[in-house]
């Protein structure tokens, strides 16, 4: 049940799907949000694997809550840290350089159709992958330092999503920029932890 989408795509009520668009955005608006939208996107989508920080962070104290945001996402910083979720870089993922990665994003978006298409068939691979190596292999889940690969349709889906939106300019830049980083993160993640 846990690696269940909540909606099957061609059926989200277009309401619903509105607002879950809407509340992502308002979460990649702040890095501190990072956590929170990451959990919200992996429960969306049957993605959500961290379960140990998942419960550490569901267990910081009432008093570090009321102190706001700020003092949430550095509680979660040091969790992370604590769980040894914040593996040096390895030197096979660089660190995107930011001035390269805006350039990048608005080639992109100038073929809209083809970013999707590449972002779907990635998507659609990594899911057919994963799939197959679980209707094969002598376990029901991905080894754990195979875990992270769980994310990265989801992570592919969303870009495909922000290309073909309706929605122009900056703020589509900046959304597809924030997921950009969010796949070399995870990938960065998976290459440190392997």
């Amino acid at each position: 049940m846990l690696a269940s989408t909540v909606w099957y795509e061609p059926h989200i009520p277009k309401l619903i799907n509105e607002n879950r668009k809407t509340f992502l955005e308002w979460l990649s608006s702040d890095h501190r949000w990072r956590f929170f939208h990451d959990w919200y996107v992996g429960m969306w989508d049957g993605t959500w694997s961290d379960w140990d920080l998942a419960h550490e962070v569901a267990k910081i104290d009432a008093k570090v809550w009321k102190a706001g945001l700020d003092a949430v996402a550095a509680e979660i910083e040091g969790i992370k840290k604590r769980l040894g979720r914040d593996l040096p870089r390895p030197d096979s993922v660089p660190e995107l350089e930011r001035e390269k990665l805006v350039e990048h994003v608005k080639q992109l978006l100038k073929n809209p159709g083809f970013t999707a298409l590449a972002a779907e068939g990635a998507a659609e691979t990594l899911s057919q992958a994963i799939k197959r190596y679980l209707d094969e292999a002598p376990a029901n889940c991905l080894p754990d330092e195979l875990a992270y690969l769980n994310d990265l349709p989801a992570v592919f889906r969303e870009i495909s999503e922000i290309v073909k939106s309706k929605e122009r300019g900056e703020a589509q830049e900046r959304r597809l920029l924030e997921e950009i980083e969010r796949l070399n993160a995870k990938i960065a993640r998976m290459e440190a932890e392997a």
